[in-house]
């Protein structure tokens, strides 16, 4: 069997570790100057109401154990927001949302 895991926020040091190298988004000669507070932040994001790592692994272990047929698992703290609104939204709208989001009509390219 095979599981797809898309795990929503999950509280890691990986923001933390990240936030050190967002020095060079915010040098002025970076191509990502103009949206190196909104990277910044993605990376961030994982500290706003994350599940722990182990209630993510028991979670998946549970899953993997059950005998269930494969597919995607969802765990975590808006694990179901992007898949909510893929299946709500044209992906045309959902690219446009995303691009804004992300600040990538700020890009200087």
């Amino acid at each position: 069997r095979v599981f797809t895991v898309q795990p929503g926020a999950i509280r890691t040091n990986w923001g933390i570790a990240a936030s050190k190298d967002m020095e060079m988004f915010r040098r002025p000669d970076s191509a990502y100057a103009s949206i190196g507070e909104i990277i910044e932040a993605r990376a961030k994001t994982h500290l706003l109401n994350p599940t722990s790592a182990e209630e993510l692994a028991q979670r998946l272990v549970k899953k993997i154990s059950s005998g269930a047929p494969g597919g995607i698992v969802r765990i975590g703290n808006e694990s179901l927001k992007l898949p909510f609104l893929k299946w709500l939204l044209p992906q045309t709208m959902m690219d446009r949302i995303l691009y804004k989001r992300f600040g990538l009509d700020r890009l200087a390219l």
